[in-house]
């Protein structure tokens, strides 16, 4: 729990920004470092810019911190050379519904049952939205 709190904050990060999380000893920051690892992993599905998030141990001061910087290149950035030029280009993002409907395909969910899902969801989004409630939990009136 708190590996996935201290790396949700470390996606937060401006470029080149870091997060040093404390430890207790080395055997502990190994330990500490192969669950971000672990999160990273399981987080680069929904989440591609956690690519971007470089983990180490490290030592200053005499004491053993959990190094977690935001760097590297994003996975939805790539260079097209055309005539000698270089141009960037980008992949947009995929929208949370995307992400969900990738991530059921991957669960085993048939085509009828995502399909099933998602008219569930825009139901209730209507159901909610025809009582006068916003997504905040605020009425609209």
């Amino acid at each position: 729990m708190v590996v996935d709190s201290w790396f949700r904050k470390a996606l937060e990060l401006s470029f080149g920004e870091s997060l040093f999380i404390p430890c207790n000893s080395k055997a502990e920051g190994k330990a500490l470092q192969k669950q971000f690892i672990k999160q990273k992993q399981e987080l680069q599905v929904i989440a591609p810019e956690s690519y971007m998030i470089i983990i180490k141990l490290v030592l200053r001061t005499g004491r053993y911190y959990i190094h977690l910087e935001k760097g590297g290149v994003s996975p939805l950035t790539a260079f097209k050379k055309s005539d000698g030029k270089m141009s960037r280009i980008e992949l947009a993002p995929q929208s949370s519904k995307e992400r969900r409907r990738v991530l059921m395909e991957r669960d085993g969910f048939s085509q009828e049952e995502i399909e099933r899902i998602e008219a569930d969801e825009s139901n209730a989004e209507k159901s909610s939205a025809s009582k006068g409630y916003s997504p905040n939990g605020m009425g609209t009136s």
